[in-house]
């Protein structure tokens, strides 16, 4: 590829290889680059996608959902609690956190 005279070229030679479904068929130049460009951005994308997916069960995905819920609850009485002057105290003892009794 590096050897290649024109943009048009090097596409020739990209499309023998394993990336060839990322190689636009039409265009200029800018506008073939551009489309390979975007290719291989979605193409990093679905594979981040699917390696975050393996990773994780269905079950870690909602706890990550409810600990973002819990977290968001918890900036807002804090808000409210600075709004309206109430101590930290009374505010941190209401608080969804870790080292909080149960039940």
């Amino acid at each position: 590829m590096a050897g290649a005279s024109s943009v048009r070229d090097a596409l020739s030679e990209l499309g023998t290889t394993r990336y060839a479904a990322l190689v636009p068929q039409s265009g200029t130049d800018l506008d073939a680059l551009a489309g390979l460009e975007r290719a291989m951005e979605l193409g990093i994308y679905a594979s981040c996608n699917r390696a975050f997916t393996r990773m994780f069960s269905l079950a870690t995905i909602i706890a990550i959902t409810k600990l973002a819920a819990y977290e968001i609850r918890n900036i807002s009485a804090i808000a409210y609690a600075v709004e309206q002057g109430i101590p930290a105290a009374t505010v941190m003892a209401r608080a969804i956190a870790a080292d909080a009794d149960i039940g």
